[in-house]
């Protein structure tokens, strides 16, 4: 690494080069213009208002959240039989130990939440998962989904057969005649293409007309739907959360910290974000910069200045992500099982040939 390296690499991180460009069209435009000398200036002043924010946005989200875990509780008789002998803290519908005779609290992380807690901490340790039938464990997600697929299949080979393939071959008749009707036939279509090696490219001509008239009766909305409200289900009944590989926007924290977003606070019963609160570090500082290419390279360094303050900053910035409900990749912490479509959970129609 030749000297100065670092320092190239950091300005190009930054887009300097960029941002030095966007004041002028020249050298001198760009070094007599006010503004790239005052956008350091609006770049502490940002940084300042949102260590404040901060503070104040953790603060007013208290009572909200102090709510919020209380309107969730499990409330019961602290003085029946049950508790005289069991004890004042133990729940009945439960059988276990309370914090506050006669209220048990909702775990403060989602179903969704403690399985992607334990996937983190197996993929990132290299260690076996605490949860023993963790969805997010590839091993248990190939099984479920294995299950899914089927049903699914099994739904549209009955569907396939209720609409019509009277002579039991797989395919759907109505599919088949309009892609017969509409396909030149096979005698014609080697006279015209003598230098054809064998006849994949005319089966290809023949399914797609096939798959035109099946996808009439079978469209991808509808079976996209189909499948993700079967994935759900079963997702659902045996884990209680949504299919993972389909939606990754899950809620991951529970009653009262979730009301700790960071995104504005949040007054008890009404709608979220009654009162926002703009912070620099997420692209919409209270000081507004000269130019798109300025806003871009001072939020990096908003980021960087806060954290460089403190704990505080550091915080805002870790919970402002870590409390939103989080697009967890499924190859980020599910290993090689990224990427899910639709379609993985279902056979693709059974290719119509000649």
């Amino acid at each position: 690494m030749y000297p100065g390296a670092g320092i190239m690499a950091l300005a190009d991180y930054l887009d300097i080069p960029e941002m030095y460009e966007s004041y002028g069209d020249t050298h001198t435009d760009r070094l007599t213009n006010p503004n790239m000398y005052l956008d350091p200036i609006k770049m502490g002043g940002n940084v300042i208002s949102d260590i404040f924010s901060f503070g104040a946005d953790l603060a007013g989200d208290i009572p909200a959240a102090v709510i919020d875990r209380f309107a969730y509780a499990d409330y019961y008789n602290p003085f029946s039989e049950y508790a005289y002998e069991h004890g004042m803290n133990v729940n009945p519908a439960t059988g276990e130990k309370t914090i506050i005779p006669g209220i048990d609290f909702a775990d403060s992380i989602t179903d969704y939440g403690s399985y992607l807690k334990d996937s983190v901490r197996s993929n990132a340790l290299g260690i076996p998962y605490k949860i023993e039938d963790n969805p997010l464990n590839p091993k248990i997600a190939e099984g479920v989904n294995t299950d899914i697929t089927k049903m699914v299949d099994d739904h549209y080979a009955k569907e396939l057969k209720r609409i019509g393939d009277d002579d039991d071959d797989g395919y759907l008749d109505v599919a088949e005649e309009y892609a017969t009707e509409n396909t030149p036939s096979y005698a014609v279509w080697a006279y015209n293409n003598p230098e054809a090696e064998d006849d994949s490219a005319y089966n290809e001509m023949l399914n797609k007309n096939y798959m035109k008239k099946y996808e009439e009766i079978f469209p991808e909305d509808e079976r996209r739907d189909f499948v993700e409200k079967t994935a759900n289900s079963v997702y659902q009944t045996r884990y209680g959360i949504n299919d993972p590989y389909l939606d990754q926007n899950q809620a991951i924290l529970g009653p009262g910290l979730r009301e700790f977003d960071l995104e504005g606070i949040n007054l008890p019963f009404t709608d979220k974000y009654d009162i926002p609160f703009q912070y620099g570090s997420e692209g919409d500082p209270i000081f507004k910069y000269a130019t798109p290419e300025a806003k871009d390279t001072y939020t990096k360094l908003n980021i960087a200045g806060e954290i460089g303050v403190g704990i505080p900053a550091a915080l805002k910035f870790l919970f402002k992500r870590g409390t939103k409900k989080a697009k967890s990749g499924a190859k980020d912490f599910r290993g090689d099982s990224g990427g899910f479509d639709y379609r993985d959970y279902m056979s693709d129609p059974k290719k119509f040939t000649r």
